[in-house]
């Protein structure tokens, strides 16, 4: 008969000692009507290029030289013509044009033609910010020499900068008391994604984990029904029979993941209103068997889960357990997104032995940063880690059965 190989969450929390600083390794935003969105990425930095494809009239023009003007700048675009000032802030507009070189007005003609000229933005803000010193300038051409090409009227100005589309939206704040204190936010942008959306009930979160304070006041709102498969055994004698935490880890991830935001209480969670469905896998010591998260991602799955979370682990050279392959391979058939811990043992092991079911394929596998945007010195890394997020000192909530505050690091 197979051996039942424990599982041990991802952040350290006893019963009985004061609150310690919690190493969660995801921050995730679930949002989007019709089905759930992932944001799980720290603040990433990723160089990018924006061409900007500009429809013009076919009338000649001196060559556009490429500018190493080392400003912010502002891209005036006009038929015919290109020019570089030196602005305050690194705005690229242009004036769009039909295919008979008519200019496009409206609201209605703008959001049909944009998408041609790849710049687009949901506040009704037709450009891009950069940063100074980044303007590359335009590619050195003429309609005169385009025009030796059938009917060619597309002019590319390339711009390079290092986040597009970034830091100018319009950003919402939560009126939570405690939400200062959630350093994250800021580094993933989640303010302004909260511009757009803060969720809307939609998507079904499973946690599977030790359970969640199943009244706590910045969870109970969002929290769907739930189940446990944890016995009782030595260490802990009296299991509940509801999906309750008697550890702390599972209300902490709860709270992450969607502590109700803007109600005035406590903190705020990355998906304001989504459906969290608590799962007890895990035990009073933070530990359970391979067994009892194969049938919680069944019965997550099976009950309408469209995301899991797999805040445990355990590490060796293969998978560990045929139940948990079975029931990982269960729930990404389902369709569901399983997101899964990296671990927190680094360097205890070597960096290259799998943590699972961080490894599985299917899986998306996240470490952890510090505040400083690094990877934290206890977070597990190699082939198996997809994605790392803000993952120590985060706030969040946490059994007032177990801290009265019902808040912890």
């Amino acid at each position: 008969m197979q051996s039942s190989r424990r599982f041990n969450p991802t952040a350290d929390g006893r019963a009985g000692q004061p609150p310690r600083p919690r190493r969660m390794p995801f921050m995730s935003i679930l949002a989007g009507r019709g089905g759930p969105g992932l944001l799980l990425t720290g603040c990433i930095i990723v160089a990018a290029t924006v061409a900007l494809l500009l429809r013009f009239s076919p009338a000649a023009a001196d060559p556009v030289p490429a500018s190493e003007t080392p400003t912010y700048g502002h891209v005036s675009i006009s038929p015919g013509s290109v020019s570089l000032d030196t602005a305050e802030y690194a705005q690229f507009t242009a004036t769009l044009y039909d295919s008979n070189g008519q200019v496009v007005t409206g609201v209605d003609a703008t959001w049909s033609a944009l998408p041609e000229a790849g710049s687009i933005s949901s506040t009704g803000r037709f450009y891009a910010t950069g940063k100074p010193g980044l303007y590359h300038g335009a590619v050195q051409a003429t309609m005169a020499g385009l025009s030796a090409t059938a009917d060619v009227q597309i002019v590319h100005v390339r711009v390079f900068f290092p986040c597009v589309l970034r830091g100018y939206a319009s950003k919402r704040l939560p009126n939570d008391p405690l939400y200062p204190q959630q350093w994250a936010y800021a580094h993933i942008n989640a303010p302004q994604a909260w511009y757009t959306t803060v969720g809307d009930g939609g998507p079904i979160v499973a946690v599977l984990d030790t359970g969640v304070d199943l009244t706590h006041p910045d969870l109970a709102a969002n929290l769907v029904p739930g189940a446990t498969f944890v016995s009782a055994n030595d260490n802990c004698p009296a299991v509940p029979s509801s999906p309750s935490d008697d550890n702390g880890h599972g209300t902490h991830v709860a709270g992450i993941v969607a502590a109700v935001g803007d109600n005035g209480v406590g903190v705020a969670g990355m998906n304001w209103h989504a459906r969290l469905m608590p799962v007890k896998v895990l035990d009073c010591t933070g530990s359970g068997g391979a067994e009892a998260v194969q049938a919680g991602l069944h019965w997550a799955v099976d009950h309408g889960a469209k995301v899991v979370n797999l805040s445990l682990g355990a590490f060796s050279a293969s998978s560990p357990s045929p139940f948990l392959a079975e029931g990982i391979n269960y729930a990404v058939s389902k369709g569901a997104v399983v997101v899964a811990a990296a671990g927190n043992l680094s360097p205890g092991i070597a960096s290259g032995t799998p943590s699972w079911p961080a490894a599985y394929p299917g899986v998306i596998g996240v470490g952890a940063t510090d505040s400083s945007d690094k990877v934290t010195s206890f977070s597990n890394y190699g082939y198996f880690v997809d994605v790392v997020a803000p993952g120590y000192s985060i706030l969040s909530t946490y059994p007032r059965s177990l801290n009265a505050v019902g808040y912890a690091y």
